[in-house]
């Protein structure tokens, strides 16, 4: 079962004593807390969710992704990135446009029989010097956009 960013504040917060059983932060405290969680979650992974991924060069129109690679590529024609098979939860892989032309080449990740950030379609990356990282959730069979701070309504694993 997953928990909201919110549930993991009020939890802390009534283990020092901060919030009554049944109670909610106000909106102040909870931004407070917020800052402190992703100030913690910064200090223990950098900006990363998890362990630094491995820099991986593809060259061509199309390459199969493994788990914990970032794949710098440097298209010289439109590229199709097909995300790691049969990933487990926690799984994460990266994307970077190494040679800032994704706005005339764009690069396609692919996750077959798998969602990409909720949809089940393909994701565009369009914008000169895109990068992006996913991780995967293996409840809900979904490679998910990974971003370097939560909010107080996103799921944390």
């Amino acid at each position: 079962m997953s928990l909201i960013v919110k549930d993991v504040i009020k939890r802390a917060m009534r283990m020092h004593g901060a919030l009554a059983s049944g109670a909610d932060p106000d909106p102040t405290e909870a931004a407070d807390y917020l800052i402190a969680l992703n100030t913690l979650k910064r200090a223990m992974f950098g900006t990363l969710i998890g362990p630094r991924l491995s820099p991986q060069s593809v060259t061509g129109v199309a390459a199969q992704a493994e788990r914990g690679g970032e794949y710098e590529i440097a298209a010289a024609a439109p590229f199709t990135l097909t995300a790691p098979a049969n990933p487990r939860s926690g799984s994460r892989f990266g994307v970077v446009d190494a040679a800032l032309n994704f706005a005339t080449f764009n690069t396609t990740v692919t996750a077959p029989g798998r969602l990409i950030n909720g949809l089940a379609a393909n994701y565009v990356m369009n914008t000169n010097g895109a990068h992006t990282r996913f991780w995967f959730r293996g409840d809900t069979g979904n490679w998910t956009l990974e971003a370097d701070y939560v909010t107080i309504f996103d799921v944390i694993e």
